[in-house]
């Protein structure tokens, strides 16, 4: 009973924190990398703003 616990919580952590978490980091590195003057600002936010929800929910 205690193994399918363990195992429940690193699939938790590994399965979806983290991939989340990785997706966040990378929309902020590809808006750092990129051009400060974007002319859509509404896309870049809504980029941003998505990989953050997604970490969050």
């Amino acid at each position: 009973v205690v193994h399918l616990w363990v195992e429940g919580v690193w699939e938790l952590i590994l399965g979806a924190l983290l991939a989340f978490f990785a997706m966040t980091v990378f929309a902020f590195n590809m808006v750092n990398r990129g051009r400060r003057d974007h002319p859509n600002k509404a896309a870049v936010l809504w980029a941003l703003g998505t990989g953050v929800m997604a970490f969050l929910r």
